[in-house]
């Protein structure tokens, strides 16, 4: 059995005997604190259940009176953790599905498997809303631009309040598969003195990690105003070694509060600077489709992020400047907040509450992008340019060299393909003939949105009517200049190769790459002017019409708009012409003749309109047991779509279609004081999924197809559990069972370079992508005194890797332990292991990049079962130590 599969195997041993033994080792390690300790008080879940939510509702609600499915994450427990990423956190959440392997930022989350749209980096919170206190931390969405780039969890927050379906389609903006609210504090709030922590930790190979975390909170003498002043700063270097901190950065924040008697304002700020590495599109090759493997020879420990040697200036086109591509830089984030927070009660039955919010968020991307592939693959080629410059197939010999000036690879071309003549490449057992490729990216992002929520909330004795307003302004803009592609070997550490191409009619020799190793430099520079504007108007009626039944409906009208103007490259027309020298002026160097004209403007102005609502009714049978139902109808307005405006004709006629999302849940929920346990069964259709493909044409420019339209159903029902088992141990669940299906599916197939062999398929009720019938979270908590010890084990069931369901991503697990000391009643000290036994989970696949064309995805696996894939993994095992003073 090789490496990979005997971890597999170790990832799926027993689960109990996992955590019995680990929790034993964990109390063992202290056992005169265990015998003379006094024991840990009863867990408050009585307490829990009557907690004030403002996430879900249209005004506040005790949780336990809110016919909704909503979770809590307090401090204590964010503390605690040691998460990769603020997504992270969400896994202690029944129905929420996290993809957090890619890094920090540009995770996956959907909610109750409404996965359609989501399964890239790119558009990763498609139907649900990452909230920062209640309002969407940016104001628009699409093509790589997403919220968990500018938001980043630190001290300062104070808890998380996670809202699955249902409610979400009339209480929050566009986002009706669920609401994620992380709830900071402020001057407000917190302002009895500060807190701060500093966290040591090795990652992956022992790459070291650090970061500082503060808050500090006080009052001004006795003038009822208060201020707060936080921040953190990481430095780390991910989970695979690169020659730079794969992460590095931090941020500041800092707020105001005053409470005038009858009401409060809450005035903050936030700077966020971070560099953050993605594993999104730097794959590990790996070695078939069903339950792939990682490729012989090679580790998950193995990088594949290019080095500073790659770095170089992009040329700029037309109003699109120059841009510095840095593997270096990684992803950089800077984001600026100014907002603003009024709370009012005009009497004891009526409140008025505003919160506008002011962004300024830029992103900078720098990828590369890995794949395998073949040296007689015409597609590797094209990646450097070869088709555009008319030098595909043309007879003569492609030279790859090292960036040490090592021969590594001699390719004649003719008309009938490509012929390997000399391979000194390194582990050709991973691919016969294989080398390391990929387009790289940079883009940048700049946005300023304006976003403002009214609310008020007026009581006539038992009913209360609620009715507000939200609006967001946008300014958007996008430029993408490509830094084309680049050949490498298949290593870790790799650096870009130099490939040269000797014309055997003329003897002349090219020089394919830049000095950097990237070829067909800048031909598709894009750039997007949008602004975006989204107004809603909403209201709702809660009615307590007993003591025991409360019967509550919502409704929204949403009205969405956007104009702007895409304006596109068309193929250089000199591209072909040898006599041309391009932008340095010598016809010998290709690399830099095939930059875009950007030439094409498509001007667009679209307007959308929709109203969603819902109903439901809750009702308390006793003190412990309370139950619900809701039914909830609502669109989404689709993120992005302007970026498929290739045309004027497109963008004047291609309709905008919403897709359609109808929920039906019933909530059961039982509260004593040891126990607390609620059970939901959800129902979700999906309609009106717009699918359009994308793909590259024979000029290097981008193109998309025509739309077609997927529908899909999930059910199931989530659990959650908190159990005292006894004064000192405590069960905490979070699992979904659930079963889905597409009822209709389509999928363009893209086939080779060029619009020709581009292909629509059906697949009817086929499998849903990514969704697992069974996955949850199972936590085990020992307490005693000072010490806690806590065990978490998270399962994630066998699911299908693609719509057909051809092919299955095994069950992964992974368990991490949480051991903490309270040395004093200020300080503790904190031990955190996150994938204690090192399990290998699989997120998604890389389809191979094979030397034919036009096959369906069964053809594919039947003719290459061992094909060289790419697989996007959980990340390998990590410690941290972490010290926290309050004072």
């Amino acid at each position: 059995m090789n490496r990979n599969a005997s971890l597999r195997c170790c990832g799926r041993a027993s689960t109990t005997a996992r955590l019995a033994s680990l929790l034993l080792a964990s109390c063992s390690a202290f056992p005169a604190l265990a015998q003379d300790a006094a024991p840990a008080p009863p867990a408050p879940q009585d307490a829990s259940a009557n907690e004030i939510i403002v996430t879900g509702v249209l005004n506040r609600t005790a949780k336990r009176d809110a016919a909704v499915a909503i979770s809590t994450i307090d401090s204590d427990t964010v503390q605690r953790s040691a998460p990769v990423s603020a997504a992270d956190l969400l896994k202690n959440v029944p129905g929420v599905y996290v993809n957090s392997s890619i890094g920090e930022a540009r995770n996956i989350v959907y909610a109750r498997g409404l996965s359609v749209g989501t399964q890239s980096a790119t558009s990763g919170y498609y139907f649900v809303a990452l909230l920062d206190d209640g309002l969407p931390v940016i104001g628009i969405q699409g093509s790589g631009f997403q919220p968990d780039s500018f938001y980043r969890q630190d001290l300062t927050l104070k808890r998380v309040e996670a809202l699955r379906g249902g409610s979400a389609t009339v209480t929050g903006p566009n986002a009706p598969g669920g609401l994620f609210n992380y709830i900071s504090k402020n001057a407000l709030t917190d302002h009895d003195g500060g807190v701060a922590s500093v966290r040591l930790g090795l990652e992956g190979k022992s790459q070291p990690y650090q970061r500082a975390d503060a808050y500090y909170g006080t009052e001004f003498g006795e003038s009822g105003v208060y201020g707060s002043i936080s921040g953190f700063y990481r430095r780390s270097f991910g989970a695979r070694p690169t020659a730079y901190p794969f992460n590095r950065g931090g941020q500041i924040k800092a707020s105001l509060g005053w409470n005038y008697g009858s009401g409060s304002l809450v005035l903050y700020g936030k700077y966020l600077d971070d560099h953050n590495g993605s594993y999104d599109s730097e794959r590990i090759p790996s070695i078939g489709f069903d339950d792939p493997q990682i490729a012989p020879g090679l580790s998950r420990y193995d990088n594949y992020t290019l080095g500073r040697k790659s770095a170089f200036t992009i040329p700029g086109s037309g109003v699109v400047g120059s841009q510095r591509f840095d593997p270096d830089n990684l992803d950089h984030t800077v984001a600026r907040t100014v907002g603003l927070k009024w709370e009012h009660d005009v009497d004891d039955t009526l409140q008025i509450s505003n919160h506008f919010r002011f962004n300024d968020n830029r992103l900078t991307l720098n990828q590369n992008g890995v794949g395998t592939f073949g040296l007689d693959n015409q597609n590797l080629w094209n990646n450097l340019g070869f088709s555009a410059a008319g030098l595909s197939r043309v007879p003569g010999t492609i030279t790859v060299t090292g960036s040490n000036g090592q021969l590594l690879a001699r390719v004649a071309s003719a008309a009938s393909g490509y012929t390997v003549l000399t391979n000194n490449l390194p582990n050709q057992q991973v691919l016969a003939n294989g080398v390391i490729s990929g387009t790289g990216t940079s883009t940048d992002f700049d946005e300023q949105s304006f976003i403002d929520q009214l609310t008020i909330s007026k009581r006539l004795g038992r009913l209360t009517v609620t009715a507000g307003g939200y609006l967001s302004r946008s300014k958007f803009v996008r430029e993408l200049l490509p830094p084309g592609g680049y050949v490498a070997p298949i290593e870790s550490d790799m650096e870009a190769a130099q490939v040269t191409f000797t014309d055997a009619a003329t003897g002349n020799v090219y020089q394919m790459t830049n000095p950097a190793g990237f070829g067909s430099i800048g031909t598709a520079p894009v750039r997007n002017t949008v602004k975006n504007r989204s107004t809603s108007l909403f209201g709702g009626l809660n009615w307590k019409a007993t003591d025991k039944l409360t019967l509550d409906v919502g409704i929204r009208y949403e009205r969405f708009g956007y104009r702007g103007t895409n304006l596109l490259a068309s193929a250089n027309p000199q591209a072909r012409d040898r006599t041309y020298g391009g932008i340095d002026g010598d016809p010998m160097t290709i690399y830099d003749n095939l930059v875009g004209v950007l030439n094409r403007e498509v001007p667009f102005d679209k307007k959308l309109s929709f109203v969603n609502y819902t109903a439901a009714a809750n009702y308390r049978f006793s003190d412990r047991f309370s139950a619900y139902v809701r039914y909830a109808r609502g669109k989404k307005n689709g993120d992005g779509l302007w970026g498929g405006y290739d045309t004027v004709f497109k963008a004047e006629n291609q309709p905008i279609t919403p897709p359609l999302i109808t929920q039906y849940e019933a909530g059961f929920s039982y509260v004593s004081p040891t126990v607390r346990l609620t059970l939901t069964p959800f129902l979700t259709l999906l309609d009106k999924v717009n699918v359009v493909g994308q793909g590259t044409d024979l000029d290097g420019t981008t193109y998309v197809t025509t739309p077609a339209f997927n529908k899909t159903r999930v059910y199931g029902v989530e659990i959650e559990g908190d159990i005292r088992m006894t004064r000192q141990l405590r069960l905490t669940a979070a699992v979904t069972l659930q079963k889905g299906k597409a009822l209709e599916w389509y999928n363009w197939n893209m086939g080779q370079t060029g619009r020709a062999d581009d292909q629509l398929e059906a697949y009817p009720n086929s499998k849903l992508e990514n969704l697992a019938k069974v996955q949850g979270r199972l936590g085990l908590e020992y307490a005693t005194g000072p010490f806690t010890a806590l065990v978490n084990f998270t399962y994630l069931g066998s699911r299908p890797s693609s719509f057909t369901g051809l092919t299955k991503f095994p069950t992964q697990t992974q368990t991490d332990l949480s051991l903490s000391y309270d040395v004093t009643p200020g300080f503790r000290l904190g031990l955190n292991v996150n994938n204690v036994f090192n399990d290998i989970g699989i997120f998604s696949i890389q389809n191979p990049n094979l030397p034919v064309s036009g096959l369906s995805q069964a053809q594919i696996i039947s003719m290459y079962p061992n094909a060289t894939t790419g697989i996007l993994t959980t990340q390998p095992r990590s410690f941290f130590l972490t010290g926290t003073a309050n004072f």
